[in-house]
């Protein structure tokens, strides 16, 4: 190793063999020239080291100024020498050499013009093979740079064989490792329930045979039993989080979670999970367990509002169009409104707001309010009914 640099310092010819890290087409020769000085400097800790290892820590010190200056051609080169390490005899270096070939070849397969797919495969597969204790986070990492490029397929396979991988006692670390793999496996799987769900809902109830059903639901139990591990152990699992709840949601829409997938989706910046949000919160009041919950009214109030506001009531519509023959029994009633002003007249005047946007102030449930409320509360009233008058979908549709 030595030797290599030394030539590479003088600037004279040296063909590499690029073959040898990752099996890629020839790349072009570089003569480099490095300063004297990198091997004549040592420090106290330097002097106790082998020449060897020495010469390795001058040259990952050049891999790593390459690839921060984005020298992709340079840190190959090098990165071939690099690979000498492996041959100390010394475990704790060669750990510590794997991890920093992994790191540093993946950037640069990564980012190298000459680079493609099969050298990443090779790479990798020589990467699982050199220590087994580093197996489970190159199957990780390679997944993920699976996802990254669409390989969705490819990205599952390998996550189902890390899942399944077995040698010796598992540590810590690994257990951490495993638990990731399985969080993205069952995320792979609730994208494929999901995207399998959609093509469903477009077709005729009589087109879904049997064989389909199946299959839906084997994603479907994969991806809950999964994602449901992961988030019950300690971590931040935000990426899981929002997939198992919406599995959760198809299963059991009135679950105390629904509030909480409510507010991940608001988080988003995409209108249509803010569609999606105000959908969970509708369902939510289908049900009697929820129907005198003030916290879900005011949000679907504040949601209802913001809809309306941005130009988005046909999503108020959409939701409103297959509950208008029994919401207004089940939560808009002349009774219901006495009863709801009396326990707490705060959340009635949202509900009879929300009820007259739904179904303009002749409702019942809203003139009942405003009557009651008027005396105590007549600007206030007097504003709601305004708004009402200007934004309810009978307003909207010209009714």
């Amino acid at each position: 190793m030595d030797d290599e640099i030394e030539k590479l310092m003088v600037g004279r010819d040296h063909s590499l063999d690029v073959e040898r890290a990752w099996t890629s087409s020839s790349l072009p020769e570089v003569h480099l020239h490095l300063p004297t000085s990198v091997l004549q400097y040592q420090n106290l800790k330097d002097r106790k080291q082998s020449g060897f290892q020495r010469t390795a820590k001058i040259c990952l010190r050049q891999i790593r100024k390459a690839v921060l200056h984005h020298d992709w051609q340079t840190a190959a080169e090098l990165m071939t020498n690099y690979f000498q390490i492996l041959e100390d005899t010394s475990p704790r270096n060669q750990r510590s050499a794997c991890k920093a070939i992994w790191r540093m070849g993946t950037t640069i397969l990564q980012h190298h013009p000459n680079s493609s797919m099969d050298n990443i495969e090779s790479f990798t597969r020589k990467m699982k093979i050199i220590g087994v204790k580093f197996y489970l986070k190159a199957c990780l990492e390679h997944a993920i740079h699976l996802l990254c490029n669409g390989k969705m397929d490819e990205a599952y396979r390998e996550l189902s064989v890390a899942e399944t991988w077995r040698y010796g006692e598992k540590s810590a670390n690994q257990q951490e490792v495993l638990k990731l793999i399985q969080g993205y496996r069952a995320l792979l799987d609730y994208y494929t329930w999901a995207k399998k769900n959609r093509v469903v809902h477009d077709m005729a109830n009589d087109a879904v045979d049997s064989s389909t059903a199946q299959e839906m639901h084997k994603y479907f139990r994969q991806a809950s039993i999964g994602l449901r591990d992961v988030v019950q152990s300690p971590g931040v699992w935000d990426p899981f989080i929002l997939g198992y709840v919406n599995v959760l949601y198809h299963l059991t829409p009135s679950h105390e979670l629904m509030l909480e997938f409510n507010s991940l989706l608001l988080k988003s910046r995409k209108s249509c999970h803010h569609k999606e949000a105000l959908g969970v919160l509708f369902c939510l009041l289908d049900f009697p367990t929820w129907k005198e919950d003030c916290n879900t009214w005011k949000c679907l109030l504040k949601q209802v509002k913001k809809a309306v506001a941005q130009g988005y009531s046909d999503w108020i519509k959409e939701q409103w169009e297959p509950r208008q023959d029994w919401w207004p029994a089940f939560h808009f009633s002349k009774y219901r409104a006495h009863k709801d002003f009396e326990e707490n007249n705060t959340n009635a005047y949202r509900k009879a707001q929300i009820a007259g946007i739904l179904m303009g102030k002749g409702c019942k449930y809203f003139i009942t309010i405003y009557q009651l409320g008027r005396k105590v509360q007549k600007a206030k009233l007097k504003k709601m009914r305004q708004y009402v008058k200007d934004h309810s979908l009978l307003q909207l549709s010209g009714c």
